[in-house]
């Protein structure tokens, strides 16, 4: 690939925005394959080669958002009264030895998205259940502050999973840093993820430097496609640990309002498991080799990807912090 289609292969992934354009070009690239692509939001890596870099800055799994539900007995966060309510990430977290809770499920942080800018800039994404446990909530406000959040640069996204009713011209998603969700409604078909804007510098540079190397090598297309995926994970794995170190000046507050005319405040920090790095970097190893298998030797690997993609690692760790 020479340097002005390489040039023009930037651009075209740059223009790529939201989840629903990512969609569209990875069906069209993929054609007759579509029935062996994972169900969920989210593109392999030959998908990925097909449309470009930073293709799946907007396409992190999205989740089903504003699920209320009733607490278990002996929950971590139940508070005395009728009315309560705490984020289930942190209600329905495993207990570690040191005290502190592993974040439940896949609700935060478990599959990352990105994508590269001009100037040097770099966007990376993570998926953010909201859902809280409680009883008598009639709606909360969600929002990020803290030093690690400054000029926007950490944020939540927004998508609308579930288009009926959406007139032609309504906003479909967006970004913002703070928003509410009135729990009158049970299922509320958006998607959240969290945001931020981070410097390509130091190791993340380095990761896409090479990633760019191993898309303009010339090489035989199957030696090609596993240099390419090794060298997505590697920078998908510095991004993450990028959004890591910044997450730990970040804090998550979530005000309620609740049935009996009180209000009830909550807050949150998210810290990285202390081998989060190893985690994920051992588990998109994974996927990739099971696509390597598929797409280079022909074995039907799509079970055991899809598999993988349903169940990311749990790499955060929550805390309920005072006041």
């Amino acid at each position: 690939m020479n340097k002005q289609a390489f040039d023009q292969f930037k651009q075209r992934a740059r223009n790529v925005q939201l989840p629903d354009d990512v969609r569209d070009n990875v069906l069209s690239e993929r054609g007759a394959e579509k029935s062996r692509s994972p169900r969920r939001h989210s593109v392999t890596r030959r998908a990925v080669v097909g449309v470009g870099l930073g293709a799946v800055g907007t396409a992190a799994a999205l989740l089903v958002a504003s699920i209320v539900t009733r607490p278990s007995e002996g929950d971590p966060s139940g508070a005395a009264g009728n009315c309560w309510f705490a984020l289930r990430a942190y209600a329905e977290g495993v207990k570690q030895d040191d005290g502190s809770l592993l974040a439940a499920d896949d609700c935060f942080g478990g599959i990352y998205s990105w994508s590269e800018g001009d100037g040097g800039l770099f966007d990376v994404s993570t998926s953010f259940d909201v859902s809280c446990v409680g009883e008598g909530i009639d709606s909360i406000t969600y929002e990020l502050g803290g030093a690690g959040v400054t000029d926007g640069d950490v944020r939540f996204e927004w998508v609308a999973l579930d288009r009926d009713g959406i007139e032609v011209g309504d906003a479909i998603g967006g970004s913002t840093s703070a928003f509410a969700v009135d729990c009158a409604v049970p299922l509320e078909r958006v998607g959240y993820n969290v945001a931020m804007r981070l410097q390509a510098e130091g190791a993340l540079r380095e990761a896409l430097d090479a990633l760019h190397d191993a898309y303009a090598a010339p090489s035989d297309q199957g030696a090609v496609n596993e240099q390419i995926w090794r060298a997505f994970d590697l920078v998908a794995v510095c991004a993450a640990e990028e959004f890591a170190q910044r997450m730990a000046d970040v804090e998550l507050t979530l005000s309620a309002s609740l049935a009996d005319g009180s209000a009830q405040t909550r807050r949150y920090r998210f810290d990285p498991v202390e081998d989060a790095r190893e985690r994920y970097a051992a588990y998109l190893g994974q996927i990739t080799d099971l696509e390597i298998q598929r797409e280079v030797e022909g074995t039907d690997t799509s079970v055991q990807v899809q598999e993988l993609m349903d169940n990311p690692p749990s790499l955060y760790l929550v805390t309920e912090l005072d006041g």
